[in-house]
């Protein structure tokens, strides 16, 4: 059996390796990058969307319903995937490694196995409806539009499916430029339908269940142009030698999903109980801002995953190492500056949303914090999860997660509001994530601040000054929303400028100084 991969020009096995290591970093450095400037340039519709148009054209219970409707379908995902996306991420190496595309039973046997057990959690929730709409008793909106959420549940699953096969088959940018762009190009259109009164609220939520159903195709439609698009149920050589590890992986795998979802949803849930839908409006709003920092992180990591399954497949631990190392690098300084410019302008972000949406400040600071620990301490979540010995422990890792955010964010939410949320995720994230990144040091010799200490102390302070001047120094100008908007790119212009002319220079990040040197002064030198 033949890989894949293969480096011509010479027989040493060892200088192969090499150059197709290279080739591998190389690629990874350029999807991340080009996928970040898809994602930036999507997160500025979404921004438009969330941060405009749905709190100044909808009341504040209609926004919070189109955000917790997503709560919901994540939570039913969660639930019923069996970890079927995570299965594509793993093992379609295997798959591509040895297996003609036309006999690759991978996609046949997700799409049924998944949607089957989809099915099975929608049919025991209509079973238990009673107690599951009576948690939904401050939100009445909810029990109103319930009858939709089996349209946004399939089209989600289904797009959720054909995305990771596009990850997979290294279609990256396409599969960002659908996720960031169109889908949030359909929420505008559908948001402006509605806004010239050429649709009513009704109609608005019905156009927003077909979303994902729409993105899906197009996903699947980049896989058939690719010619790997077969959907075949018989069994390959690839399935029939590995079902065994690739059901008890799935197990496994599954729960482990299943608890990290938890906790990405118990915060709405226990703000919705307690405090109501305008509290989650308010919530998300500050949780969307929290998104435009993570854009950095979703690139490098979805660049990664291949690259992370397929060096525990090869047992390449100088591979894994140069990911944990580089992701934590470039993470830290990327998302940090994003940090730094939103703490900077946040006052004047906030301006330009109604007066009571400004209980969100606090939030995004702490929510912000606790994000900059997850970046810090890099990919520590994948290498775990897509290990071939450590993926259970992932799943400990995420019951002892669960079990101590749950009660925590209850309990704060009930003393402090939605700012007792953030300050639950901020406790839980540096808890699991310092308990990944001692456990990955003591069993592999992983350390994500080999090498990044510096980049890790500038960002810090940097940090730590842009609050000091967002409580202490803030200077307030009446302006209206254009001026608003012209100033804060203005100090986002000029603050970037020196954070990166400042890390190029002391080469804080080869890969910010290889990539400035790439795509500016290369020009010049034409």
């Amino acid at each position: 059996m033949k890989s894949n991969y293969s480096v011509t020009g010479t027989s040493n096995p060892c200088f192969k390796i090499y150059l197709h290591k290279i080739f591998v970093l190389g690629i990874i450095q350029r999807q991340s990058f080009y996928s970040s400037i898809v994602s930036y340039l999507g997160y500025g519709i979404g921004a438009i969307n969330a941060l405009f148009l749905y709190t100044q054209y909808l009341e504040v219970e209609q926004k919070g319903l189109i955000d917790f409707i997503q709560v919901i379908v994540l939570s039913y995902i969660s639930l019923g995937n069996i970890g079927v996306f995570e299965a594509v991420n793993k093992y379609l190496p295997y798959f591509k490694a040895y297996e003609k595309p036309n006999a690759n039973d991978l996609i046949g046997k997700t799409f049924i196995y998944g949607g089957l057990a989809i099915t099975t959690t929608i049919i025991f929730s209509y079973l238990f409806k009673g107690p599951l709409l009576g948690m939904f008793e401050k939100s009445p909106l909810v029990l109103q539009y319930a009858h939709l959420l089996p349209i946004f549940i399939y089209g989600f699953f289904i797009y959720n499916l054909v995305l990771s096969f596009n990850i997979g088959y290294q279609n990256i940018v396409s599969a960002i430029s659908v996720k960031d762009i169109y889908v949030r190009l359909y929420n505008t259109i559908s948001i402006l339908l509605y806004i010239f009164k050429l649709i009513d609220f009704d109609t608005l939520i019905l156009i927003l269940s077909f979303q994902f159903w729409t993105a899906a195709s197009i996903l699947i439609f980049i896989l058939y142009k690719q010619k790997v698009l077969y959907f075949t149920l018989k069994d390959s050589r690839v399935y029939s030698r590995m079902k065994g590890k690739m059901f008890s992986y799935l197990s496994f795998f599954w729960l482990a999903t299943l608890f990290n979802a938890a906790n990405t949803i118990v915060d709405k849930l226990a703000i919705s109980n307690l405090q109501g839908m305008e509290a989650v409006a308010f919530f998300t709003v500050a949780e969307y801002l929290i998104t435009i920092l993570l854009v950095p992180q979703k690139s490098i990591t979805t660049s990664m995953i291949p690259v992370i399954s397929d060096a525990w497949r090869l047992n390449d631990k100088l591979n894994l190492k140069n990911m944990y190392v580089k992701g934590a690098n470039n993470m830290t300084w990327a998302g940090g500056l994003i940090f730094i410019l939103l703490l900077i302008n946040l006052n004047a972000i906030f301006s330009l949303f109604p007066e009571q949406y400004s209980v969100g400040k606090d939030v995004f600071i702490v929510l912000g914090l606790a994000r900059m620990i997850d970046f810090i301490t890099s990919v520590n979540s994948q290498i775990l999860m897509y290990s071939k010995r450590y993926f259970k422990l992932e799943l400990l890792f995420g019951v002892c997660l669960t079990a101590i955010l749950i009660p925590v964010t209850y309990y704060l939410v009930m003393k402090m509001g939605i700012l007792g949320s953030a300050y639950a995720q901020l406790i839980c994230f540096a808890l699991a994530n310092t308990a990944r990144m001692i456990y990955l040091r003591n069993k592999e010799g992983l350390n994500p601040f080999e090498g990044n200490g510096r980049v890790f102390i500038f960002t810090i302070l940097g940090i730590a000054l842009a609050i000091y001047f967002h409580y202490y120094l803030t200077i307030e100008i009446q302006t209206n929303a254009f001026l608003t908007i012209c100033i804060i790119g203005l100090k986002s212009v000029f603050i970037s400028t020196i954070a990166l002319g400042l890390m190029y220079y002391f080469k804080l990040s080869s890969e910010l100084n290889s990539m400035i040197d790439k795509q500016l002064f290369s020009r010049f030198n034409k």
